[in-house]
């Protein structure tokens, strides 16, 4: 994926926040195909970056104001959406304005910003910004058959949200989509869309439930892929629940082997993270605090790196002495991918949760520290 694709889709956390890192792992390239800016020019990395700050600034302010709640709450609640459009609208104004200047300065950008900044549009006239429909609704009806897709699609993703409780409306709209992604299985718009409104305002179960066949079925773009991927590795992942299992590896400290075997009769946190996740970090001090508090009570801890990079991982763990518990990790295979296969691991932090028994409990994926904190503490409980 594109340095600028990879900006895009941090952006888009405004309406769906992110809690957690797909398991590829840091890094990414700038765009190989896109043309050298001439000397007039900003190039290519610098619009990239401004508009990566713009998007990571505009969620910072939108943070700030809606002081816990989310962007997907504001969408689905009438009267957040009347208590905070008119705050949030010049917010987002400025980063369309910001995707506008940028393909206006590099052309060869446009292919990777119209679909972000359509669906800032789009958010923009469900709070209530009646010029950003009006110029959502002339993308639609464009004769560029590129900038009439993706107003077309946009256009769906505004009458979605903005029905709710219509399921015959959003039936349409699935109808709608439907189409497009069968006649664009590889475009990366729909499947962004998509992800987006099956989890953001559908009138029923059975509706949210037609989107995810759409994107398992009707889509091959890469990122339809990794998420087709996350599903099979899901079900892989469901199949251990309420089981007995075994976490077995080698020990970073000194190379012998481990088993979370040695701990039966303790509860036992799994902590799969790498030093190069943001979510891994920021779960971080919860756990040395769930350790520091419960360990006594009986409470253990494994850590699985899936750093590809022992160096790394070493001067982490150095920099954070609290983090005494044992470590997984093989020197000579980096990554633990094949921990990471056989329980299904797509997204990290994922933390498994198991009981006295060795049995599999719980799984919980992204940085949830209230709903870890609440396993854990019902299975010290039970005797």
């Amino acid at each position: 994926m594109s340095r600028s694709q990879t900006s895009i889709k941090a952006m888009l956390a405004t309406a769906v926040i992110t809690t957690a890192c797909a398991i590829a792992g840091p890094g990414s390239m700038s765009i190989a195909s896109a043309k050298t800016a001439s000397s007039k020019k900003p190039s290519i990395k610098q619009i990239e970056q401004n508009a990566e700050v713009v998007g990571y600034k505009s969620m910072a302010e939108i943070a700030k104001i809606l002081k816990g709640a989310s962007m997907s709450d504001v969408l689905k609640s009438k009267d957040l959406r009347a208590k905070f459009g008119s705050q949030l609208i010049p917010i987002l104004g400025s980063v369309v304005k910001t995707f506008d200047t940028s393909v206006a300065e590099q052309p060869s950008l446009i292919p990777f910003f119209t679909g972000a900044r359509n669906h800032y549009l789009a958010i923009m006239a469900v709070l209530g910004d009646q010029a950003a429909l009006t110029r959502l609704g002339e993308l639609a009806k464009s004769s560029n058959a590129f900038q009439n897709l993706l107003g077309r699609m946009y256009m769906q993703e505004f009458l979605w949200l903005t029905h709710q409780n219509d399921a015959a409306v959003q039936q349409k709209v699935i109808t709608e989509l439907q189409a497009i992604a069968r006649k664009h299985p590889m475009n990366e718009d729909i499947c962004q869309l998509l992800m987006t409104i099956r989890h953001i305002g559908p009138a029923n179960h059975q509706l949210a439930h037609q989107v995810r066949v759409i994107i398992l079925k009707d889509l091959h773009s890469p990122f339809a892929q990794q998420y087709q991927q996350q599903v099979a590795m899901q079900t892989a992942q469901s199949s251990h629940l309420n089981h007995h299992v075994v976490f077995k590896g080698t020990l970073l400290n000194n190379g012998k082997p481990f088993s979370s075997t040695s701990l039966k009769g303790r509860v036992v946190l799994v902590d799969t993270w790498a030093t190069w996740c943001p979510p891994c970090r920021a779960s971080m001090p919860h756990v040395e605090k769930l350790y520091s508090q419960l360990h006594k009570k009986g409470l253990d801890v494994i850590g699985v790196s899936l750093d590809q990079s022992p160096k790394a991982l070493k001067k982490f763990l150095a920099d954070h002495k609290k983090m005494v518990w044992p470590q997984m990790y093989d020197v000579n295979k980096p990554g633990n991918m094949a921990t990471a296969r056989a329980y299904g691991i797509a997204a990290i932090p994922t933390q498994f949760i198991l009981d006295r028994n060795g049995v599999l409990r719980y799984v919980v994926v992204g940085y949830n520290p209230t709903q870890i904190t609440a396993d854990i503490k019902k299975l010290l409980a039970e005797q």
